[in-house]
């Protein structure tokens, strides 16, 4: 039987920031979070990513996830209808800890040096360093689905972003950023398993090109 799953979604959560004020102090309108039931639902995220690290999304039944992670099927249905949502709530997850392609790009120390040097995580070093999402980003039957939670996740910045230094419409630029996107998940599934010094040189070769297109369409790049 496989190891359910530990404890350790617990120890996280705790490190998890709690809102404040410019001040410092905890901010009053900041809702109140039940523990329990981040507690629960990160178990429940965690055998799901678990699971799909070998299995399609239709074949992760509830009760083989139920088991692993430790719960009963009531659990896990007070929270989730089905894998859909578990699966759209991961992506969030994932999208939120990666920085957008707009600060990517427009980022001075990128534009200097051709890498990504001066970004939080860019999507494609979020996904090499964090291999449990792998069964996800991994998966070519689910690109629809990640490619529209990735642009729906970054369309307002990174139209905000663009619109200040290009000549382009909010038409083209929606359709730059799905390219973009498709794109930079492409070169991860590619690229996944080389070497940290291969991989540096395909995303500043990457970079340098994007770079160079927008540069005939920009007022400042």
């Amino acid at each position: 039987m496989p190891e359910k799953t530990s404890e350790k979604t617990a120890a996280r959560l705790e490190k998890q920031p709690v809102a404040r004020s410019r001040t410092g102090a905890k901010s009053a309108a900041a809702p109140k979070v039940d523990r329990r039931i981040l507690f629960t639902k990160g178990l429940i995220k965690e055998a799901f990513l678990e699971l799909k690290k070998s299995s399609s999304l239709a074949d992760i039944k509830v009760t083989d996830l139920c088991e692993r992670a430790g719960i009963g099927r009531g659990t896990f249905y007070r929270h989730y209808r089905n894998m859909t949502e578990v699966l759209d709530e991961v992506l969030d997850d994932a999208f939120s800890q990666s920085s957008s392609l707009a600060r990517h790009l427009v980022s001075r120390e990128m534009r200097t040096a051709g890498a990504c040097s001066g970004c939080d995580m860019p999507f494609c070093q979020f996904v090499r360093e964090n291999k449990h999402y792998s069964g996800i980003f991994l998966d070519e039957s689910l690109t629809r689905i990640v490619l529209d939670k990735m642009v729906d996740s970054q369309k307002g910045v990174y139209l905000r972003a663009m619109q200040g230094i290009c000549d382009l419409s909010e038409g083209e630029l929606a359709d730059l950023l799905y390219f973009q996107s498709s794109g930079c998940l492409s070169a991860v599934r590619r690229c996944i398993n080389a070497s940290p010094e291969e991989w540096a040189r395909t995303q500043a070769a990457i970079d340098n090109f994007i770079l160079g297109g927008l540069a005939a369409s920009t007022r400042r790049l």
